[in-house]
């Protein structure tokens, strides 16, 4: 276990406490959990406060999560798009089989949101939308569909290259 996976550990029982208390939309994530360095801090706006969403989008903080990009591994992106699933959901492990309806288990809009984030930057795609997770709601569904419309994007890509 590495050092990030231990501090998690550590304090997840904390959290999963404070969770219990709070309605779904406020309780924190694995997903939310973010480590920094010295050399590497968090962003922060001219008043101060963080800015999580650009320490993220600027590669500040990794979280220590290997990002598959893109790719035509099936097992890879279901690796990839079932843990964020569980961290997000934070329960459900023994559930979430790869046809089980993560909306039936339980995802709420906002843990959607936090997914569309992850999975947008962790699969290189940038076009990747809530309404996929709606519409594609298993892990094999969703696996399907990203590897589609990716092959549709690159076809798409050749297709202009010729014409210029």
């Amino acid at each position: 276990m590495n050092e990030r996976a231990a501090v998690i550990k550590k304090i997840w029982l904390s959290v999963e406490q404070a969770n219990a208390v709070y309605p779904a939309h406020v309780r924190g994530a694995k997903a939310h959990i973010l480590f920094t360095t010295l050399i590497k801090p968090m962003l922060r706006a001219g008043k101060g406060t963080i800015q999580r969403a650009g320490t993220e989008y600027n590669g500040t903080n990794d979280g220590g999560q290997v990002r598959p990009g893109r790719t035509e591994y099936h097992i890879v992106i279901s690796d990839y798009i079932r843990q964020p699933i569980l961290d997000i959901m934070g329960r459900h492990e023994n559930k979430l089989t790869d046809s089980a309806n993560w909306l039936n288990l339980g995802l709420n809009s906002l843990q959607t949101i936090t997914a569309t984030r992850i999975f947008k930057r962790g699969l290189d795609f940038p076009s990747f939308t809530p309404n996929l997770i709606y519409l594609h709601s298993t892990v094999t569904d969703l696996i399907y569909a990203v590897l589609r419309l990716q092959q549709q994007q690159k076809a798409s890509t050749r297709l202009r290259r010729r014409r210029y």
